[in-house]
């Protein structure tokens, strides 16, 4: 949705909602300023139009509303007429908040309650593709938009938009804990049991089978994340062949700075995590091309081989190029990097230097992506000491 969008939305709910009337008197006491939103009532939050613009969506609680409740979805017809909160299922069907968009901007995947949805804007209608205990994350359209892409538990899969079909791309493991040496004794009763017991000795072979078919149909070798590493984003390459994993690794000696909580429900002080102090080696991440053949991993090049760098999950045009945006731990340099997908190689395509400290990729305000014609990348710099925009 277009920012001049959302504005008119917003603009027009608060002309809708009715106004609190004010109270007659206010006592300046703590009490009375603390209420925060249920003195000042709560504003719309995830304003959206319908696909038909013909209504909008948002999110909005009065101020009578208990504090602990979230806000609930509601309605109202662009002529203001119609206002009305949405039930628990009817909040389902609605338009998403946010999501991933087709190129004609028709279609929008997106999670809710850790399952994946494909939102139909012409037909006004949702369609649920994942339905699973376990929680999906980072949906996306692959790049001939047959297909949604997704993360679960820490690999990715792709469901078919026509026949449901689901294929998994990645195998990446966490390393187990090391099991307990053996002793001499025990391996030797192992040993003596396979050999004298014809059921054990049958079981054992049996899963050897097993476990060599299961390696013939499927060669993909596994990664494994060991301690201290977190899988920050899958994304698929946009011919298949490679899936560009993103990792976190946290930075080596760091200690947090966490928060004692002494209110709780345990009623024993809890510690609340907070975040290492400036001074220590900060988290940073790395993004390495996997296989979706084999499982071998490519690491990608960096632009720089003296320094401590963080490397944002590639962008991927519509034609299929990519684009790595690298930041220095120390923020004083930035770089954006065309990647050949094949070799992980990288070529610099622009770099950024301030003594005092670069923005960010990422920080609020910040834009990075390839424009619709897949030929030209735009991205936000204050090089010039004012914001701009680039291509």
């Amino acid at each position: 949705m277009s920012v001049l969008r959302r504005v008119s939305a917003f603009l027009l709910i608060c002309t809708l909602l009715p106004a609190q009337a004010p109270p007659r008197t206010f006592e300046l006491n703590i009490d009375n300023i603390m209420r925060g939103s249920g003195l000042i009532g709560y504003e719309p939050q995830d304003v959206r139009w319908s696909g038909d613009s013909e209504r909008i969506y948002f999110k909005w609680k009065q101020s009578s509303d208990a504090v602990r409740l979230p806000r609930d979805l509601y309605v109202v017809n662009r002529d203001g007429t119609g206002l009305r909160k949405l039930t628990e299922d009817e909040a389902k069907l609605a338009p998403p908040a946010a999501g991933k968009r087709t190129r004609d901007r028709k279609r929008a995947v997106y999670t809710l309650d850790g399952d994946v949805f494909v939102y139909d804007f012409a037909a006004g209608k949702a369609r649920q593709l994942t339905k699973t205990i376990e929680l999906e994350s980072n949906p996306q359209f692959t790049r001939d938009e047959t297909r949604v892409a997704f993360t679960r538990a820490n690999n990715l899969y792709a469901v078919s938009l026509e026949t449901g079909v689901t294929e998994q791309f990645t195998n990446i493991t966490t390393t187990p804990a090391d099991e307990p040496k053996k002793t001499d004794s025990q391996e030797f009763l192992k040993k003596q049991e396979r050999d004298l017991l014809e059921t054990v000795r049958d079981k054992a072979l049996n899963r050897e089978d097993d476990d060599a078919r299961k390696k013939r149909l499927n060669a993909r070798q596994a990664f494994h994340l060991v301690a201290g590493q977190t899988l920050a984003s899958l994304d698929l390459c946009s011919d298949d062949k490679c899936v560009a994993m993103t990792i976190s690794e946290g930075g080596k000696g760091s200690k947090n700075d966490n928060v004692p909580n002494y209110i709780n429900e345990a009623s024993f002080t809890e510690e609340i995590p907070g975040r290492n102090n400036v001074g220590d080696l900060q988290d940073r991440q790395k993004v390495g091309l996997l296989s979706t053949a084999t499982g071998a991993v490519q690491w990608v090049e960096l632009p720089v081989k003296d320094r401590e760098v963080e490397m944002l999950a590639p962008l991927w045009s519509a034609s299929g190029r990519a684009m790595v945006l690298v930041r220095a731990m120390d923020n004083k340099d930035r770089w954006i990097l065309s990647l050949d997908a094949a070799s992980g190689k990288t070529q610099v395509l622009f770099t950024e230097h301030d003594d005092a400290w670069t923005k960010n990729f990422g920080d609020q305000g910040d834009a990075a992506d390839w424009l619709t014609s897949g030929d030209r990348f735009y991205f936000t710099s204050e090089r010039s000491g004012y914001l701009h925009l680039y291509t």
